[in-house]
C-alpha cells in the first residue's frame, strides 16, 4: 500500500466534527426547546440578562430563532435588580406586543423572549415583596426566630389602673352625663363617657380611610382646644381674685372634697384620655369658683352663671362629635372611604359608592379640601396607608370639582324665585 493510500484511509476513519448547538450553547447550558414552561427558574435571566444591561443592542436573527437572539433591556438607576433592569421601561417598550391578542404572543414574535424576561422579573419582584412583608420588613441579617418573636409580641398595657380624682358633683356630672328619663320628665344630657365612645367609633373609622371621620376628629380637637382655653381663662380669673385677697392679708385655699372619688379610666382610644383631662380641668375650675362663692368674693348667682356658661359651651361642642358618629356608624355609611370619590371604579361599585357619597354630602356637606386631600389630619388615626403625591393631586382635583358643583348649586338656589 502506498503512503498516499494510507493517508486517505486514515482521514476516512477520523470522526466528523459535530455541528455546534444553537446559539453556540454547550450541552450543559443549552436552552430546552420545549417552550417557556420547560425552562428552569432563572434560565431567562441567565441567557438574556447577563452582559446586556445598559441597552446593549441585540435583535432576533432572520428566521425568528429565539436561541440565536440576545435582546437588550432598558435600565434605570433605582432598579430593584443588580443589573439595573427596569420593569417600568420594559413594559412601556413592549406596549405594542402586550396589546396583541394572546394567540399572537408566541415564540415566533420578535418580542416574545423579551416579554418572557419581563414576566420572570415581575414574578421575582413579587416574590421578594411577599417575603419582605412576611419577614415584617426586617433587615436580611435578622434571623427568622427574631421575626417570629416580633409577631408574638404582646400589646402595651398599663402597669397600674389609670384613674382620675374628682372633687365636685359638677365634675362628676360632666363625666357621667344624664340618660333619657323613661317617664320623659328629663331630657338626656351628653357627658364625657358618651362623647368618648363616639370618639372611639370615629377613630376606628379612620382605618377605613373615611374622610368624614377625619373631619369629625379634627373638629373635635379644635373644639376641645376651645373648651380648655375657656376653662383655663376662667380658672385663672378666679385665682387672680384669690391672689388679690391674699395681697390684703386673706389667705384662702382652694376648696377640695372631704372625700374625693377616684374614677377608673378604661378608655379604648387616645381621645378618651384627652377628655379625662378636660374633666379634671373643669373640676378644678368649679373648685376655684366655689371658693370665690364660699369666701364671699363672688355671688351665688355669678358662680352658677359662670359654671353654666362653660358647661353649655362644652356640651354643644360634644354634641357635634356625637352627631358625626351617629350618622357615620349607620350600616349605609360605615364603608365610606376616600376611594368612593375617585374615578375608575367598576360600574356596580361606582353605583354603591355614589349612594354613600350623596348621603354623606347631604348630611354633612363637602369635606374641607385640606382634610380631604390629607394635608390636615387628626392627631390620632388608625390609617396605615399614606397618600402619595399623585393621590393627593387626584383628590385635590375631585375636591375642587365637588366644591365648584356645590357653589354652582348655591347660585342657582339664590337666583330661584321664592315660593309664597
Amino acid at each position: 500500500m502506498t503512503s498516499a493510500a494510507s493517508s486517505t484511509k486514515a482521514k476516512a476513519r477520523e470522526p466528523k466534527p459535530k455541528a455546534p448547538s444553537a446559539a453556540g450553547a454547550t450541552d450543559s447550558g443549552s436552552m430546552p426547546l420545549g417552550g417557556l414552561s420547560d425552562l428552569p427558574a432563572g434560565t431567562l435571566a441567565n441567557y438574556f440578562g447577563a452582559g446586556l444591561a445598559g441597552g446593549e443592542a441585540g435583535a432576533l436573527m432572520d428566521g425568528g430563532d429565539p436561541l440565536a437572539a440576545k435582546p437588550s433591556f432598558l435600565t434605570e438607576p433605582d432598579s430593584p435588580f443588580s443589573d439595573g433592569y427596569s420593569i417600568r421601561l420594559e413594559t412601556e417598550a413592549l406596549a405594542d406586543f402586550l396589546s396583541l391578542p394572546e394567540e399572537q404572543r408566541n415564540e415566533k414574535h420578535p418580542d416574545f423572549w423579551r416579554w418572557a424576561e419581563l414576566e420572570e422579573r415581575q414574578s421575582k419582584l413579587e416574590q421578594r415583596g411577599a417575603n419582605y412583608e412576611r419577614r415584617l420588613r426586617a433587615d436580611p441579617l435578622v434571623e427568622e426566630g427574631t421575626v417570629d418573636d416580633l409577631k408574638k409580641l404582646g400589646s402595651l398595657v398599663a402597669e397600674e389602673q389609670d384613674s382620675m380624682v374628682v372633687h365636685t358633683k359638677e365634675g362628676f356630672r360632666m363625666f357621667m352625663g344624664r340618660g333619657r328619663d323613661p317617664k320623659g320628665a328629663f331630657a338626656a344630657i351628653i357627658g364625657v363617657t358618651r362623647n368618648a365612645a363616639s370618639l372611639r367609633a370615629l377613630w376606628t373609622l379612620t382605618a377605613m380611610d373615611n374622610p368624614y371621620a377625619d373631619w369629625a376628629l379634627v373638629l373635635h380637637e379644635q373644639h376641645r382646644a376651645e373648651i380648655m382655653k375657656m376653662l383655663k381663662e376662667a380658672t385663672n380669673t378666679g385665682l387672680h381674685v384669690l391672689a388679690g385677697a391674699q395681697a390684703i392679708g386673706l389667705n384662702y385655699s382652694v376648696l377640695r372634697s372631704a372625700e374625693p372619688k377616684k374614677l377608673q379610666l378604661g378608655f379604648k382610644s387616645p381621645y378618651g384620655f384627652g377628655m379625662a383631662e378636660m374633666v379634671v380641668t373643669f373640676d378644678y375650675f368649679v373648685r376655684v369658683w366655689k371658693t370665690l362663692e364660699y369666701r364671699d368674693l363672688r355671688s351665688t348667682e355669678q358662680v352658677r352663671a359662670k359654671i353654666h356658661e362653660v358647661l353649655r359651651f362644652a356640651r354643644s361642642r360634644m354634641m357635634i362629635t356625637t352627631r358625626f358618629e351617629r350618622w357615620l356608624m349607620r350600616p349605609e355609611l360605615q364603608t365610606l372611604t376616600r376611594a368612593d370619590f375617585l374615578p375608575g371604579l367598576a360600574p356596580e361599585a361606582q353605583a354603591e359608592a355614589q349612594k354613600r357619597m350623596d348621603a354623606a354630602i347631604g348630611i354633612f356637606g363637602h369635606v374641607p379640601v385640606d382634610i380631604f386631600v390629607g394635608k390636615l389630619a387628626p392627631r390620632h388615626s388608625r390609617r396605615r396607608t399614606q397618600l402619595s403625591a399623585q393621590d393627593r393631586q387626584v383628590l385635590q382635583a375631585v375636591s375642587a370639582q365637588m366644591a365648584a358643583a356645590e357653589a354652582a348649586q348655591e347660585r342657582v338656589d339664590a337666583d330661584a324665585p321664592e315660593l309664597l
